[in-house]
């Protein structure tokens, strides 16, 4: 999981890439859940008082029964909080895709601004939902199962393509690898560009 270069120009010094389920041993969501998204949505997840993770888990602990979300679990809660706020006619503006891991299967789900939701072997947002898209849909027809290595290339290349189409976009990264173990999130990661075919590049005046 990537943020794309673009929504980082906003703010830069703003972290988009998250584990935000976790927490004590006994926390309801797995560590193997990350989630991406951008200033309105963390500014609702995370306030200095407590937000909507936060508040699910010490609901869950004060139950006591030992349960955890799974991922897709979460998935469908965040539809549902975000409907909730496009029902009251203040949505959160912003486009939340959760991976997770749980049970040996990988999970990549998506939920927009209007609640609407849906899981699939690869996402994007945004510009990215234009050009990265059909990148990753290309790989994963000739082949199914990538290496971890084989899938940060695809995404650095994804990236690279909409830092050299967008403008306003930035050249640094987060990257989020989930497995059973857990999420690790590396970055800021700067993103290697060659302007020296900017001269072949036309139409666009």
């Amino acid at each position: 999981m990537t943020p794309s270069p673009r929504v980082r120009t906003r703010s830069r010094g703003v972290s988009r890439a998250m584990a935000p389920c976790h927490g004590p041993p006994r926390a309801p969501c797995p560590p193997q859940c990350p989630a991406q998204g951008s200033q309105s949505f963390l500014e609702h997840q995370f306030p200095v008082s407590g937000g909507i993770f936060p508040r699910l888990r010490i609901d869950e602990e004060l139950l006591g029964d030992g349960h955890t979300y799974s991922p897709r679990a979460i998935h469908s809660w965040l539809t549902r909080v975000m409907y909730n706020r496009r029902s009251k006619i203040n949505p959160l503006w912003n486009t939340v895709v959760i991976g997770g891991c749980s049970g040996g299967q990988g999970f990549l789900g998506y939920v927009d601004m209007l609640g609407v939701a849906y899981e699939a072997p690869t996402l994007a947002t945004g510009f990215g939902a234009y050009l990265a898209q059909p990148l990753m849909r290309e790989v994963l027809e000739k082949k199914q199962s990538l290496t971890q290595e084989e899938a940060r290339d695809l995404l650095e290349r994804c990236l690279r393509i909409l830092y050299y189409r967008d403008a306003r976009s930035f050249n640094r990264y987060e990257l989020a690898t989930v497995t059973e173990k857990g999420v690790q999130v590396e970055g800021p990661l700067t993103l290697e560009a060659n302007w020296d075919i900017a001269h072949v590049v036309s139409g666009f005046e």
